[in-house]
């Protein structure tokens, strides 16, 4: 379809040109014009946004007013035009234009510099002069010899050579003049500008007599032409673009205006049509409110000032510019639908020229396409079209997610809130048109594409052309129902690029696939897809890629989908290239070991690694399988590391080994065994060596031992602990070379606190790896004085693990140290015999210690410990004896959990056994069950009955209470019979009186 352009210039309002109904601001400035006052030079502002028709409606006047008053004429000064050069000059020239005139010579001096000779100076070359001198003595001597027979002749021929040769030298070669030459600039001073403007005025207006009298005055500056004009009534000067000028030279032009061409009595009219806001903006652009200064009120008073009276075109109404824009359409028959009008005038209804351009530039837009598509898209074509000239950021947003268009809206805080404010208003009314719309031809209007991916945004599209992965992640995480076109779309890409074998490209895809694979997962059918168009050069391009971990996954993803290609690339990349240094081999290794870990992985990684970890520490942050811990880090590898360890504290070999005895699952007793001999290797000849010289050795084989699990060198640590704690010799100074002389000495003798609790501490992790099969106890109960506590805590730790401890019994059994909680564990914990262990202490040691026990039952420890072994039924009886064998007064102070077990200890069958233990009876008497007391009773009666040991039996009777009437009454009868036997002592019977009345009145209660 073709459609006519709409001419975008100004027109006559007269007629039905006025669309907008813009004529009555054309009338009124004509009556303003007319009824200016005479002798007055009067400015008028016209006042409007641009496009609002100012330049029509000055148009229209100038018609009007020059078709019905001639001596009336306008000029018109285009100040945009002219920007680059001066105002003043400028404007003289186009007003002596329009009016006819020429210029005199002081005018055209505002235009031309001036040239003038100002002095002339003569000077005599020599050089010159006797370069003729010399020509002329060379002719007259060629003359001489010439073979001419007339002397005369040869006479006359030299004489006039001299004479030429004379006359160059002096007037011509000789003789040189030099002119000083003065160029005066133009003229640019402002009373010229002035008197320049004058006296085209003075000739153009009418002048009265005064003016005459000046005519003369303003003859040097100007002069009439061939049609000139002259006798005007008024001159109206229209200054345009004022708006659009640099903000200088904006100032400068309407203050030469107000200052120097507005003070005579001229019938002279200037008409500023100008955007008023713009101006304000465009004059005090620098300037703003300080000390209470009113930035918008002085705006206000320069225009009040400059103007003598203003025009301002009102805004324009929605429906008048809707009205217009149907117009338009109408007169110039471009067949626009109702919705791009609506939408068209909408956004521009403050500005009727905008619309005018839109028009002819959708008009261009639309040629773009297909009539088809062009007329189904037109209202969308004219949005799309808007959004990109008004609002460009929002545009770019769109294009790279059209998501935008259809779903519009402003969330507080978003990423975009700012662009997105802008763009509301016109986005509530085009919203409802995008929604309407298919998102391929949506696409297609924003990018003039129909690609089957033209509905991805184009961010997206240039994500996977750049081998973005993240991005392309995010979006397909947001979008899920668009994966597989993005998926497909880069797959395309690839094939693009590989069909010219591209390896660097071919790299990237690879790397950018596997790096895709992992953060969205790719189906089976694409990835092999693409390990079809790159399997032919992963021997090129595997060593080239960077995200090894990706592409070793994605190797293994491939191996399960029945193509090995990749992975036995990369498997035997990392054979091939192993020496050559290349720097993405360690990273290979390192992904290779993390994710091929199969069983016929690690054999193909079994020598690689042996390789690699002879010169680097292992990954430790990698996780590796068991049949890796099992296949790669063997009794072999160990064993090689072992070998080349250098004794430094730093060196990688021993935390290579320290990882494998943590890690390992196959290793046996032989790496322990090498690695023994290894450090008693190292360490070399013991004799001369020092204190220091052990202890490094202790702290450089404690790194390996600490690293152990429990038990798992059973006898492969002995030699070891045997080097340290054996005797070394230290050279005879008499005789140094002698070692019959050496004097043997242990270091176990030579130990302060610190360096004791370094051997105990080896001695201890020895008795752990080897699950207390090695004897160190000779050498622990030696240190014990230095640092007794850190000992037995180091026992403890060992008891806690399961180790075996019983070779430090002798050790626990013998320390007289009860306020020491590690101690009494140990101690009770060896009390408590395990199956294997019956035979680890001796009824003597178990007796005394259990004695030594209750003397210091007072300590809380040593209490809780006593309580616990008597309720063991293997020591309940023990403890009880040994408490009951204690005198009254030990009794009594016992703690009351402590005597409790003693008196539990008192029944019928062992009730024989304390029969004679009164101070023990005593206690059970008072602290005992009534079944006890029944006991005691009757054990009582019979002693009663035999008149043994009264006193005490007496004793023991006193702290009865609390007696059944059985038992008070048989107790009674016993005692008035004893009464009987001993009439004689008056003490006892007044005792055992005073004991029968007790029970007597007990029976009665």
């Amino acid at each position: 379809m073709i459609r006519k352009f709409i001419p975008d210039k100004e027109i006559s309002l007269l007629g039905e040109s006025d669309l907008l109904k813009t004529k009555v601001y054309a009338d009124n400035l004509e009556k303003i014009i007319n009824n200016t006052p005479s002798k007055e030079v009067f400015t008028i502002g016209l006042f409007g946004g641009w496009g609002t028709g100012k330049s029509s409606i000055i148009n229209t006047c100038k018609d009007k007013i020059e078709s019905s008053h001639e001596k009336v004429r306008f000029v018109t000064y285009d100040a945009w035009k002219y920007a680059n050069d001066s105002f003043r000059r400028m404007f003289l020239l186009k007003v002596q234009q329009e009016l006819g005139y020429k210029q005199k010579p002081l005018m055209q001096s505002f235009y031309a510099n001036k040239s003038e000779d100002v002095d002339i100076n003569t000077r005599f070359s020599y050089p010159k002069l006797f370069i003729g001198l010399f020509i002329a003595v060379l002719l007259m001597i060629g003359i001489t010899f010439l073979p001419v027979d007339n002397s005369d002749f040869k006479i006359l021929g030299t004489a006039l050579i001299a004479l030429c040769t004379l006359y160059y030298n002096i007037f011509i070669g000789a003789v040189q003049e030099l002119r000083v030459n003065v160029q005066q600039p133009k003229m640019f001073a402002p009373e010229q500008f002035e008197n320049c403007f004058k006296g085209m005025m003075s000739k153009c207006l009418e002048q009265k007599s005064w003016a005459k009298k000046l005519q003369s005055t303003f003859d040097d500056y100007v002069a009439l032409g061939e049609k000139p004009i002259t006798g005007l009534d008024k001159l109206v000067i229209v200054i345009d673009n004022i708006d659009r000028c640099p903000s200088d030279m904006a100032y400068q032009l309407l203050t030469d205006i107000k200052t120097f061409l507005s003070n005579e009595e001229y019938n002279l009219v200037f008409v500023i049509p100008v955007d008023d806001e713009a101006l304000k903006k465009h004059l005090f652009r620098k300037l703003d409110e300080r000390n209470g200064y009113n930035i918008d009120k002085e705006k206000e008073e320069f225009l009040r000032k400059f103007f003598n009276v203003s025009i301002r075109i009102k805004q324009h109404q929605e429906y008048e510019l809707l009205h217009f824009a149907h117009k338009i359409n109408e007169v110039n028959h471009l067949r626009y639908n109702n919705e791009t009008l609506a939408l068209t005038a909408k956004e521009f209804s403050d500005n009727p020229r905008r619309i005018i351009q839109l028009l002819n530039n959708l008009n261009t837009e639309l040629s773009l396409y297909d009539d088809d598509f062009a007329q189904k898209n037109e209202s969308v074509i004219a949005a799309t079209l808007i959004l990109r000239e008004e609002y460009p950021e929002f545009y770019k947003l769109a294009l790279n997610d059209l998501n935008h268009l259809s779903k519009f809206k402003v969330e507080e805080n978003s990423e975009h809130e700012d662009i997105l404010l802008k763009v509301e208003t016109f986005m509530r009314i085009a919203q409802s048109t995008y929604r309407n719309v298919n998102i391929n031809d949506l696409q297609r209007i924003f990018t003039n594409t129909s690609s089957l991916y033209d509905a991805i945004p184009a961010d997206i599209r240039k994500a996977a052309n750049t081998y973005d992965s993240e991005a392309l992640a995010t979006y397909i995480n947001e979008h899920s129902e668009e994966k597989d076109d993005v998926i497909k779309m880069c797959i395309r890409n690839m094939d693009t690029e590989a069909k010219y074998y591209a390896d660097g490209q071919q790299a990237s895809w690879l790397a950018f696939f596997a790096e895709m694979h992992g953060l969205v997962g790719l189906p089976k059918q694409d990835l092999l897809s693409i390990d079809r168009t790159l399997n032919k050069r992963y021997t090129v391009i595997v060593p080239m890629v960077d995200n090894t971990d990706d592409v070793c996954k994605l190797a293994v993803e491939l191996k399960n989908y029945g193509s090995p290609t990749l992975k036995k690339s990369i498997l035997e990349y990392l054979v091939a290239d192993k020496s050559k240094g290349n720097t993405n081999y360690p990273p290979f290794i390192k992904s290779s070991l993390g994710t091929f870990n199969s069983t016929e992985d690690c054999k193909a990684l079994h020598a690689i690694s042996m390789d690699f970890f002879d010169k680097q520490p292992i990954f430790e942050d990698v996780f590796y399988s068991d049949a890796q811990k099992k296949s790669l880090f063997d009794d072999e590898f160990v064993e090689s590391q072992i070998q080349s360890m250098d004794y430094r504290e730093d060196g990688f070999k021993e935390r290579n080994i320290i990882w494998c005895i943590k890690n390992s699952l196959a290793l046996g007793s032989r790496p322990y065994e090498v690695l023994c001999n290894k450090i008693i290797e190292l360490f070399g000849d013991t004799r001369g060596k020092t204190l220091d010289d052990y202890l490094n050795m202790i702290k450089y084989s404690m790194q390996f031992l600490t690293s152990m699990k429990d038990g798992k060198a059973y006898g492969e640590m002995a030699p070891l602990y045997s080097l340290v704690v054996s005797n070394r010799g230290i050279p005879n100074q008499s005789w140094p070379n002698k070692r019959q002389y050496d004097t043997q000495l242990s270091i176990v003798n030579e130990c302060d606190s610190q360096s004791a609790w370094a051997i105990a501490e080896f001695c201890l992790e020895i008795v752990r790896v080897s699950n207390g099969d090695t004897e160190v106890a000779p050498t622990i109960k030696e240190l014990i004085p230095e640092c007794e506590e850190k000992i037995f805590s180091g026992i403890r730790a060992l008891m806690l693990k399961g180790i075996r401890i019983s070779q430090f019994a002798g050790i626990i059994m013998s320390s007289e140290n009860y306020e020491n909680e590690d101690i009494l564990v140990l101690t009770e914990h060896l009390f408590i015999i395990r199956p294997d262990e019956q035979n680890l202490l001796s009824d003597k040691v178990i007796t005394n210690k259990l004695s030594s026990l209750i003397d210091h039952v007072n300590i809380k420890i040593v209490e809780d410990v006593v309580c616990r072994l008597g309720e063991n039924e293997n020591y309940k009886d023990l403890v009880a004896n040994d408490i009951a064998a204690r005198d009254n007064q030990f009794i009594n102070t016992l703690p009351t959990s402590v005597s409790k077990l003693a008196v539990a200890a008192f029944t019928k069958e062992s009730s024989s056994t304390f029969a004679n233990n009164y101070p023990f009876l005593s206690h059970v008497v008072k602290e005992g069950s009534a079944s006890q007391r029944h006991l005691i009773v009757g054990m009582m009666k019979k002693q009663l009955i035999d008149g043994h040991k009264l006193e005490l039996v007496l004793d023991v009777l006193s702290n009865l209470h609390n007696l059944n009437n059985t038992d008070a009454n048989s107790l009674c009868e016993e005692l008035r019979s004893a009464k009987e036997q001993i009439a004689d002592n008056e003490e006892l019977t007044s005792k055992i009186e005073e004991m029968v009345s007790h029970f007597t009145e007990t029976k009665r209660k």
